[in-house]
């Protein structure tokens, strides 16, 4: 089993991985995206002894043209310490209800445009009844100066990855922007018909 944890893992889902919440172990771990701390781009297969085996056999087999960066690796083992000494993930943890309750509260004055509000840890999706729907939120967050993130296998859905180190400013902050985006959308849209 393959498991791709490039956005959900190292601590954005309020865990390691999202392999832990759901209880599995693959054989092959894709990471990525946060591994080198927001400062280098660091990607990383990890996997187990039996699935590595014949790259262990015949180095030939896999190559890349950035491995074994000294720079690259001290931004990841930098990043991997700082997870954990400083509680990020339970930060996480504790910080991703929140967010996802500002949302779910704030897309309320968005009756009908709006599927479902879900998430985990911090990685939030709002699902919109159509793109243009999510457009225009989108278009309301970074009015507000919030970059959300689109979904490129969904464009109704919406996504908030914020950052672990919000603060009760940061969340207000964050309140006031969706509660700014839903109107936003909504008055777009009534407009538009």
């Amino acid at each position: 089993m393959i498991l791709d944890e490039i956005q959900s893992g190292l601590g954005r889902l309020g865990s390691w991985w999202g392999a832990d919440i759901a209880g599995i172990s693959p054989d092959i771990l894709l990471v990525g995206k946060i591994l080198g701390g927001g400062v280098m781009p660091v990607g990383a297969v990890v996997a187990t002894a039996k699935m590595f085996g014949p790259l262990n056999d015949d180095p030939l087999l896999h190559s890349s043209t950035f491995a074994g960066s000294p720079i690259a690796t001290a931004a990841a083992t930098a990043t991997i310490r700082v997870l954990g000494e400083e509680g990020i993930i339970e930060r996480t943890r504790l910080l991703g209800p929140q967010v996802l309750e500002l949302a779910q509260h704030a897309v309320r004055r968005c009756a009908g445009l709006v599927n479902e509000v879900r998430g985990q840890g911090l990685l939030i999706g709002i699902d919109f009844v159509s793109g243009e729907a999510a457009t225009e939120f989108m278009i309301g967050l970074l009015d507000q100066h919030v970059i959300p993130s689109y979904s490129l296998n969904s464009t109704n859905v919406l996504r908030l990855t914020p950052p672990a180190l919000l603060d009760s400013d940061d969340l207000d902050w964050l309140s006031r922007a969706l509660e700014g985006a839903a109107t936003h959308v909504v008055r777009s849209l009534a407009h538009a018909s």
